[in-house]
């Protein structure tokens, strides 16, 4: 069953994020909903706040080659893991 959510925020913020999923091709309740489902699936924010570039820097560096290059695996647990 769906229900209705109703979030405060500032028009502006709305805005501009409701310009990024359009270009994605998404609605704004769909990238609300695909948030909602990743914070259940990692049990928490699916990412560490934090005011720090060289950390924001790093783990971006690191999911862009990860995307790139594949994920590497070092047996056929951790395969298993991930599915």
């Amino acid at each position: 069953m769906n229900t209705v959510l109703n979030i405060r925020t500032n028009k502006e913020v709305r805005d501009n994020a409701r310009k990024v999923f359009s270009s994605l091709g998404i609605s704004t309740s769909a990238a609300i909903n695909i948030f909602l489902h990743q914070v259940i699936k990692d049990k928490g924010l699916p990412f560490i706040p934090t005011m720090d570039t060289k950390k924001i820097r790093e783990r971006w560096d690191f999911q862009v080659k990860e995307a790139l290059l594949g994920k590497k695996y070092h047996n056929a647990k951790s395969v298993l893991g991930d599915l």
